[in-house]
């Protein structure tokens, strides 16, 4: 390995003599690779680009004999600091399976020289040559299979290491002298072998790390009926998110009149970009405990991605419902694991409504006349507002008074009909019919990634993050960054 058979050939006087010697290759290059990884387990999923862009390599001093016999005598031919590089002409050049085509990929010899001088006859006849490779380069390609393998090394912390190794056959002869009747071939055989480190730093999987319900378009929002920054400021701090698994109580519905209108879902590492809009999650409504069944929702919301407002710097989604679009049953609510939310698994969770129920049950979620009455009984007015998480007031306009009894009267329901405090079944189980779009989904969480390294083979390297695959939103992931070195290394036996 990293040996070339350097092989001079001459014709002349009707005789082609010929002489081998051996050439040690060593320095490095420089190359960008396109390589696939699981963002899950940050193994190489594929190798399929191999683009040659830089670096030296370096061939050992040659010396070689051409004889032509007793009568005309000998020429001495030596190669002396001889150096050059490789090159993708017309890149990139493809990798499948971890092989390539030698074919796409130019060995260039640009430095130093080969000379020839004859002894005897031949000496006297001809004046010595020098081919000087600044002058005239060699540039050829070969028509063989190269090898190109990369492994994950090791991930410690957040930055993967991965080994590259690549093996480069070489044959090509090539003409450089062609004068007086004399022609001089120069032949090269060999294999060049590098092997190198780069590491990358593992991308985080996005989380869902909080789910809320507001009020939208209710006095705590300024009653503005579009997202905005305001919403914040109608989140339910009583509710929270029903989540797989478990059984709701009065903690996981609203008794807004508005229904379901508002949703919050605070995402971290939340991939660069736009972010995610409707497509990217699933919605169904129901009010039993087989939310499999349940069907989808006839009205898609707004999406309006806030970058850093969510919890701890997260990134927040709103969604957007019109007033009652979503009322007296259960929301469930399936952020998708793809290349847009970045999840490496959906996240489910559920929110219900029951329009004018003030939580005085804790087994039952019916609106009957004891709502009405805790209205009546528990008033506020403007000189005494009502803070968001007072259960009677139900349009959420910081009053309690006749309106919000009315509420209570009008949309009263029995135990047909009521609110179900339903048990939601685990996650998996939860899917029900809609098994297929959800398996669908966590195999698009596990596309791979693609990553371009350049500065392969003991050069500086940067290299940046792209979702080679067109999104479905054709956006570009513009996660392109960091830099690195890799030490790939020539000259080993």
């Amino acid at each position: 390995m990293n040996q070339f058979e350097i092989t001079v050939t001459a014709e002349a006087f009707g005789q082609t003599p010929s002489d081998s010697d051996t050439a040690t290759v060593t320095g490095n290059m420089v190359a960008t690779l396109g390589v696939e990884f699981d963002p899950a387990t940050q193994e190489v999923t594929s190798v399929d680009e191999l683009e040659f862009t830089g670096g030296t390599i370096h061939l050992s001093d040659v010396s070689l004999t051409l004889n032509f016999g007793f009568l005309l005598g000998r020429v001495d031919v030596t190669g002396s600091g001889v150096s050059g590089t490789l090159d993708t002409p017309d890149p990139p050049g493809a990798v499948t399976g971890g092989e390539f085509n030698t074919a796409e990929h130019l060995v260039i010899l640009n430095e130093g020289q080969f000379h020839a001088a004859g002894t005897g006859l031949i000496g006297g006849l001809f004046d010595p040559i020098t081919i000087v490779l600044s002058e005239q380069p060699i540039e050829a390609t070969s028509e063989m299979t190269g090898r190109l393998d990369v492994s994950l090394h090791e991930v410690v912390g957040e930055v993967a290491t991965y080994d590259a190794l690549l093996r480069l056959p070489v044959d090509f002869d090539e003409e450089i002298y062609n004068q007086d009747g004399v022609v001089v071939t120069l032949a090269v055989a060999g294999t060049l072998e590098a092997a190198g480190q780069f590491s990358r730093p593992v991308p985080l999987p996005a989380e869902v790390v909080a789910r809320r319900v507001f009020y939208n378009h209710s006095s705590f929002d300024g009653n503005d009926p579009t997202a905005s920054a305001q919403d914040d400021e109608a989140i339910a701090p009583d509710k929270e998110a029903l989540l797989p698994g478990q059984t709701a109580t009065f903690a996981n519905y609203t008794s807004y009149r508005g229904g379901i209108n508002g949703i919050m879902v605070d995402v971290e590492n939340l991939p660069p970009g736009t972010g995610p809009d409707a497509d990217d999650f699933e919605f169904h409504v129901g009010n039993d405990n087989a939310p499999g069944a349940w069907a989808s929702v006839a009205v898609q919301p707004t999406v309006t991605v806030r970058r850093g407002a969510g919890a701890g710097g997260s990134d927040r989604l709103t969604l957007i419902w019109p007033d009652n679009a979503i009322q007296k049953q259960w929301l469930q609510v399936t952020v998708l694991a793809n290349d847009d939310t970045g999840l490496s698994q959906p996240d489910v969770s559920y929110f219900g409504n029951a329009i004018g129920e003030s939580g005085n049950s804790t087994t039952d979620a019916k609106v009957n006349a004891y709502d009405m009455l805790a209205a009546r009984d528990n008033q506020r007015t403007f000189l005494d507002p009502a803070p968001i998480e007072l259960h009677y007031d139900y349009d959420r306009d910081a009053r309690v008074d006749a309106t919000d009894m009315l509420i209570a009267r009008n949309n009263g329901t029995h135990f047909l009909n009521a609110l179900q405090l339903i048990t939601v079944p685990p996650a998996k189980a939860a899917a029900g019919v809609n098994d297929e779009a959800q398996i669908t989904d966590d195999e698009r969480a596990s596309s791979s990634l693609v990553i371009r390294v350049s500065g392969f083979l003991n050069g500086l390297h940067e290299f940046d993050r792209s979702s080679e695959q067109n999104r479905r939103s054709g956006r570009d992931d513009p996660a392109r960054q960091a830099v690195d070195r890799l030490l790939g290394t020539w000259g080993h036996d």
